[in-house]
């Protein structure tokens, strides 16, 4: 093992920051919804046509990305507004809650439980 290995958060052997224990975050963040269909609203990146479904799906807020070329020019796909990450943190400041993944995910200890709705953003 090297110093770089344990600066970068893939082959770090840290709990905080191991992929295991990025994906147990997850898991415990997430809420898994099956999307009954998939509109075709994105010609150019299906794989974006399912972000949206399942984004109707989970009765999210707004959908936060980063995805100049196809989601950000939407705008906004049936009432859910797109918008990138800045705008979804200023958003959350605005209504005085505290952005989650502006601390590690991976934490020893509890994140408080009024962090923010689970199912505000996808």
């Amino acid at each position: 093992m090297t110093s770089r290995d344990l600066r970068d958060p893939v082959t770090s052997p840290d709990p905080v920051t191991s992929p295991a224990g990025i994906v147990d975050d997850l898991r415990r963040l997430a809420i898994v919804v099956a999307p009954t269909s998939v509109p075709r609203v994105v010609p150019t990146d299906p794989d974006d046509n399912h972000e949206l479904a399942a984004a109707r799906a989970g009765q999210v807020d707004l959908i936060d990305s980063g995805d100049k070329r196809d989601l950000l020019p939407l705008g906004s796909y049936q009432g859910i507004d797109i918008v990138t990450a800045r705008e979804a943190i200023s958003r959350l400041e605005t209504r005085g809650e505290t952005p989650v993944l502006s601390t590690p995910l991976h934490s020893p200890t509890p994140l408080p439980a009024q962090r923010f709705s689970p199912t505000s953003f996808i």
